[in-house]
């Protein structure tokens, strides 16, 4: 593929499948699509813009931009936000709407 973070694309879709038996099913069949189905390209672009912004060089946020550029691109997405700060408590990551 031409794509400078196929691995990563790789590494980021196929993760998400660990949690597949315990999630509803129609969870288990957007993870389960084929990372072909996705729209690499842009999401290549959207991964690009949010590295540049990051200030970290942390595996788990350099994780959190993979997994955001997938989901932001994958077909069923009907919304997503990151980084939702919950005050005194914690911060969800992603926040996904199929």
């Amino acid at each position: 593929m031409p794509f400078e973070h196929h691995a990563e694309w790789e590494w980021g879709w196929k993760t998400p499948l660990l949690l597949r038996f315990q999630a509803p099913r129609r969870v288990r069949d957007f993870l389960e699509t084929p990372l072909e189905k996705i729209d690499l390209v842009e999401a290549e672009a959207g991964f690009s813009r949010r590295i540049a912004e990051l200030r970290s060089s942390r595996i788990g946020m350099r994780f959190e931009r993979v997994q955001e550029a997938l989901f932001r691109t994958h077909p069923d997405t009907e919304s997503l936000r990151t980084g939702l700060v919950i005050p005194g408590k914690t911060e969800i990551d992603l926040l996904h709407r199929l």
